[in-house]
């Protein structure tokens, strides 16, 4: 049985339809024989109306309850995912990346620095459930549990290395990102600034 990764952006999320549309498509990837670790992005046009409201009640960035805002927005979305296959009958469960234990010491998440504990990702996935993670929030600091972002002005990439970082610590088969965008950085940006995409 091959171990495959799959990480979905926005558009893939952004209705209720859509939702169906990827829960479906991964049910038959677990079909074929594979169990299945799923990334999901944050639930863009709702959780933009949720920083609409921060934006009216203050014209301060407040940035830690920003991300605690988008938060909210990923823990939707795994949450609606998770329910989308369980209704089609695929056991799955939704976990942050807190839950399982991603740890940084960084303040923005540096996916070069990760401390990524699998033991719970396995447990379900050797209960034959899909494993539906967040990729964006939920990294820990050593000294203080907080909600950090990916690292401003690279989000793509980012996100990127850290589903690339997750495949190679779970020791995936296949890494699938699914994506609108044109391509992947061949490195990462901050480490390699005359990068290819």
């Amino acid at each position: 049985m091959s171990l495959i990764i799959q990480k979905y952006d926005q558009a893939y999320l952004e209705s209720v339809e859509k939702i169906r549309t990827v829960a479906s498509h991964i049910c038959q990837t677990v079909k074929a024989g594979n169990s299945v670790v799923v990334v999901a992005p944050v639930m863009a046009e709702m959780t933009a109306r949720w920083i609409g409201f921060a934006d009216e009640i203050s014209t301060n960035s407040y940035l830690r309850e920003r991300n605690m805002i988008i938060a909210a927005g990923e823990q939707v979305a795994i949450a609606l995912l998770s329910m989308a296959l369980q209704e089609l009958g695929q056991p799955a469960i939704s976990l942050t990346n807190y839950q399982i234990g991603i740890i940084t010491e960084a303040e923005y998440m540096d996916p070069l620095s990760l401390n990524i504990q699998t033991e719970r990702i396995e447990r379900y996935l050797n209960e034959e459930k899909v494993v539906v993670l967040t990729d964006f929030h939920n990294l820990t600091t050593t000294e203080n549990i907080e909600i950090w972002p990916l690292e401003q002005g690279v989000i793509d990439a980012s996100t990127d290395a850290f589903i690339i970082a997750l495949s190679a610590k779970l020791q995936a088969n296949h890494c699938e990102i699914y994506t609108d965008k044109c391509g992947l950085f061949t490195a990462y940006p901050q480490i390699l600034p005359n990068i290819r995409l």
